[in-house]
Formats: structure tokens, C-alpha cells, sequence
């Protein structure tokens, strides 16, 4: 009999984890979750036993986890990253929470969480605690539809992040929608991604397409071009690389040879026709965009070479009732409005206008923050940028990484925006501030020119 598919692989020479394993490691750690808190046992009672907070950064050991806490009814807390700070705000917002990682915690973070007495589990050494079965056939995981599986959190790109219920129903539909518009019907597909499991991009096409598809993903987190090439020369073909415009331009500028790529799936944040042809001619391959939100996860999904329009996952429906756009679909537990502007053309298509809080209003004039980072991407020697509203939100600041004179930069976006949105100051840096996804928060950018302008006074 021929050994059963790999569901997760890794590059460090440990054994792949197939459905079997993923099932028995998940009931041993339910079996431990169940031990703290509630004595209730979680067949008895539909409410939530407590939470989970998923720190692990294998895809393995995150997908473990994230099983068990379903089984153990434990929704998993999914932060927007993992300073201190936003970590201790869940343990104190949330009651009954559990820590589930991988890896040491930061040192405060550990003392943080002792101090408030915070049950803390180390997914690898669960399974060897209790020495699962190795090679015993074990009952698929199955979850209740309405469970809720997850608490996402907005990344805060705009103000402070926002706690969104995931459903499992809404989780496996979204899944099963990107299944029919990026894989194909008949071959077993190999998902590489840089993006980290707890954020609903990386959640929804490499976690639940391990759980409700016949993929295999790589496990890892792979992060600069060397690395991202070797973990899917690891991967059998054919290989999809889910990825974002940050970790795509520092691939394509490497010129770090790739083995045969399917496909490209990028998210995020906007990604350059310019830089996508360029991915499209280096590796022979389509790339493509997926459009969503926190609230909605992913509705839609375009080739970014071929146009602006987008098109919506199947089952998607985008509808306009004043003045607002609204989603449906039957995986999404009631209607969502969108807070981004789109102009819906025939069914199903769409432009985007402008993402939420995008567009500004200075002066009386009407502008997209977007269009804006645009022009000043698209100049010729800046290297990358970031333009965002300062503190008293009447006038814009910029951050830019480049060896041109800031008045230079700033005469080149004059012929291409009004002078009213011309970014001052505009501060030269030498990185923009980023975090895993290749996101800036209004936050990090401030702090950055902050200092940026203490350094130029000194």
C-alpha cells in the first residue's frame, strides 16, 4: 500500500505530517486543553470553554494547535502580531486563555504571562508526552459548521485592530471557493508561503487548504529569497507560491533562480502591474491578486497583467444600497459591508476605487492615498516609499528609502498630484517599517518619522 499524502512537509529533515498524524496530535492536545480551566466537559456545552492564542510559527504545529482548540471549544485569538503588549491586552480582555507555541516565548512576554498565570503549552512536546500511535489509522477531524474557530483582529493599518468571529462554516467556505479558482481539479498541488499562519490571508490559503484540500504545504515560513527558493525546491510540482508585493519585489530584484512555478498568488496590499509582469516573465508563471477584507476574508481575485477589473469567487454576490457595497455568499453567516469604494460593473466584476480610509479630503479636494503611494513608488530612484497622514490628519508626511535629494522627489510627484496632497515633511530613511506581511501601520510610520526628524535636528 503506498504511504498516504503529505499534508505538511518541512526543510529541516523532519518527518511529514500526513491526515492521519494531524488528527492524533490534535485530539492529544485537546485531550490537555481540556484540563485547564472549566470542568465542563466540551460535548455538554455549545459556549466557548476559553481561548487559545496560536504563537507557533511551523504550519504543522499552528494547525495542530488550531484543531485542538476546536475540538477542546476554544476559539484560537488570532493578534495582529506578537509584540508584548497585544499579547497581554488579549490575556486580560479574554477570560480562560492558553498559549500554544513552538518556540521560547520573549523573555517578557514569559514573565507577562507567568505573572497573570497563563497556561502555556509547547505543541511539539505534547504528542511525545503522550506518545501518540505512530502509524495508527485515526477517525478524520470533524467540527460543528456554526463553532466559532477563530477570532481574527485587523491589522490596525488605520487605527486600533477590531475582533472579528470566524465561524468554522465561514472558514471551509472560503477555503473551498479558493480551491475552484486556483487549483486544479486533478493534480495534487505543493503551497509554499511567506505569509505567517495567524494572519486570514495566510489562515485561509495555506491552514484550511491543508484542512479542507488535497494540497501539501510546506510548514515553514520562509522569509528571504534564498530561503523561499529552497523550501520549494523541497516541494514536488506543481508548486504555488502565496506570497505579498513586499516578498515578491525583493524576489524578483535578487534574481534568485526559482525551480517551476504553477502559479503566484499575491495579497495584502496593492501589487504594481510593472513589478507582476516582471514575476510573470521571470518565472513563467500567472500572477495573481486576491481582494478581501478581515470581515469578509477573500471575495475575489484577479491577473493583475491583464487589467484593473476584478472578479468575485464563486457564490460571492456584491450588491449597492445607498450609497453602501455590500458582500453575500452562503459560507458568510449574514452580509457584509465593505468599507473599501468599488464600482460594480456586470456581475461578479468590479474596480477597486479606493480601500477604506483611503481616500483623503484636504483642503476641499478629494484624493486616493493609494494613488498617491503610487506616484511616489513609480518614481525612477526610490527604491520604496510611504505616504501617510500625520498627526493632525490635515497634511500628509512621507518616509522614503533613496539616494535622490527629497526636494528631487518632491518636484517629480508635483507633475503627477495636486500640491495640496504633496507629502511634507518628507523624511529620507533607510528601510520603511514593516512587519511580517510587508504591512506599515499608521503607528510604525509615525514613530519612524519621529525619529527620522529628532536625527535631522541633532
Amino acid at each position: 500500500m503506498s504511504p498516504a499524502p503529505a499534508v505538511f512537509v518541512h526543510s529541516d529533515g523532519r518527518p511529514a505530517m500526513d491526515r492521519d498524524a494531524l488528527a492524533r496530535n490534535a485530539r492529544t492536545v485537546a485531550a490537555e486543553l481540556s484540563g485547564y480551566g472549566s470542568g465542563c466537559s466540551p460535548e455538554l456545552t455549545a459556549e466557548p470553554l476559553g481561548y487559545c492564542i496560536n504563537l507557533a510559527a511551523e504550519r504543522d504545529h499552528f494547525t495542530v494547535g488550531f484543531c485542538a482548540a476546536l475540538l477542546a471549544k476554544r476559539p484560537s485569538l488570532l493578534p495582529a502580531n506578537q509584540q508584548t503588549g497585544t499579547i497581554t491586552e488579549l490575556v486580560d480582555r479574554y477570560a480562560n486563555c492558553v498559549v500554544l507555541t513552538d518556540t521560547a516565548l520573549a523573555a517578557d512576554l514569559d514573565a507577562e504571562l507567568q505573572s497573570r498565570h497563563v497556561p502555556l503549552l509547547s505543541l511539539p512536546d505534547v504528542p511525545r508526552r503522550h506518545e501518540a500511535g505512530a502509524g495508527q489509522e485515526s477517525q478524520p477531524l470533524a467540527f460543528t459548521p456554526a463553532q466559532t474557530a477563530a477570532v481574527v483582529f485587523t491589522s490596525g493599518s488605520t487605527g486600533e485592530p477590531t475582533p472579528i468571529d470566524k465561524p468554522w462554516r465561514t472558514l471551509a467556505g472560503t477555503a473551498e471557493l479558493l480551491r475552484r479558482r486556483f487549483l486544479p481539479a486533478d493534480e495534487r498541488v505543493s503551497i509554499v508561503a511567506t505569509v505567517p499562519a495567524q494572519h486570514m490571508y495566510g489562515l485561509e490559503t495555506t491552514v484550511m487548504m491543508a484542512l479542507c484540500a488535497e494540497v501539501t504545504v510546506h510548514s515553514g515560513k520562509p522569509f528571504y529569497p534564498p530561503d523561499i527558493a529552497t523550501a520549494l525546491r523541497s516541494m514536488p510540482a506543481p508548486r504555488i507560491l502565496v506570497t505579498t508585493p513586499i516578498h515578491l519585489q525583493a524576489l524578483v530584484r535578487s534574481g534568485t533562480e526559482l525551480p517551476p512555478l504553477a502559479g503566484v498568488i499575491s495579497a495584502t496590499a496593492p501589487l504594481g502591474e510593472s513589478l507582476a509582469a516582471d514575476a510573470e516573465q521571470a518565472w513563467d508563471c500567472p500572477v495573481k491578486e486576491i481582494y478581501g477584507c478581515s470581515e469578509g476574508g477573500s471575495l475575489a481575485s484577479r491577473t493583475t497583467t491583464e487589467g484593473d477589473v476584478w472578479h468575485t469567487l464563486d457564490e460571492v454576490v456584491l450588491s449597492r444600497e445607498a450609497q453602501r457595497t455590500y458582500v453575500s455568499a452562503p459560507h458568510l453567516a449574514s452580509r457584509v459591508e465593505l468599507q473599501d469604494e468599488l464600482a460594480l460593473l456586470s456581475p461578479g466584476n468590479f474596480r477597486l476605487l479606493g480601500r477604506g480610509n483611503d481616500m483623503l479630503n484636504i483642503g476641499g479636494k478629494r484624493a486616493s492615498l493609494a494613488h498617491i503611494n503610487r506616484v511616489l513608488l513609480a518614481i525612477d530612484g526610490v527604491q520604496d516609499g510611504a505616504v501617510f497622514p500625520r498627526e493632525d490628519s490635515e497634511r500628509l508626511a512621507a518616509l522614503v528609502v533613496t539616494d535622490m535629494d527629497t526636494r528631487a522627489v518632491s518636484r517629480a510627484m508635483s507633475h503627477a498630484i495636486d500640491p495640496v496632497f504633496l507629502p511634507r515633511p518628507l523624511c529620507k530613511v533607510e528601510q520603511i517599517p514593516r512587519n511580517s506581511l510587508g504591512k506599515s501601520t499608521r503607528a510604525m510610520l509615525l514613530s519612524t518619522l519621529r525619529d527620522a526628524e529628532y536625527s535631522d535636528h541633532d
